[in-house]
């Protein structure tokens, strides 16, 4: 997926941490985590170019998305975001909303040096509604080309 929407927004959307697969696992008894698995594609991108002109601080993303199942393929739900940039060329911070049926999963994350890689990203999960509203963990996404990508929710439940 690209990362230069001003350099790591997209890179948010595997995190994004967002975000087309739900293949569920079963509870673990003693750590209680479900794991999702979702194939998202980015269908919308936007910047919005704060001045100066160019990548800088105060740029916004703004992403959305389909979600789907790894395979076959099936549509099962969508997603949106934004990312700011923070530093110039690699830094910025991202929050997405992954809209599943039962409910909602938010997960933000920040990109750049000391935080993410370029090309697997973790996302803390901060909150959901619905199936999901006590929902913690993460989510790390995958790249799987310039739009798409891969999304695993590893959700812990108190």
């Amino acid at each position: 997926m690209n990362r230069r929407l001003p350099t790591a927004v997209l890179v948010a959307v595997a995190g994004a941490g967002v975000p087309a697969v739900l293949a569920v696992g079963a509870d673990s008894a003693p750590s209680r985590v479900t794991t999702l698995r979702v194939a998202f594609k980015i269908d919308a991108a936007k910047l919005v170019d704060a001045a100066p002109h160019g990548n800088s601080p105060g740029d916004v993303a703004v992403l959305s998305g389909t979600l789907r199942t790894p395979a076959p393929g099936q549509v099962i739900g969508h997603y949106h975001g934004t990312c700011t940039t923070m530093q110039p060329v690699s830094d910025s911070e991202c929050t997405f909303t992954w809209a599943l049926a039962g409910g909602q999963i938010t997960t933000i994350a920040a990109y750049g040096d000391n935080f993410n890689g370029r090309r697997v990203v973790h996302d803390a999960i901060v909150g959901g509604t619905g199936r999901y509203r006590d929902a913690r963990g993460q989510g790390i996404g995958k790249e799987t080309g310039e739009t798409t990508g891969l999304e695993t929710f590893q959700l812990t439940r108190p």
